[in-house]
């Protein structure tokens, strides 16, 4: 899985890369 680097003057991803990765986790996990 690659994930897109943020670009230059954006908000950064940190969090929302986070949000991302636990709600595929809670996914996988839960099936």
């Amino acid at each position: 899985m690659r994930i897109p680097p943020a670009k230059a003057g954006g908000h950064p991803r940190t969090l929302d890369m986070r949000r991302v990765v636990n709600a595929i986790l809670y996914l996988l996990i839960t099936e």
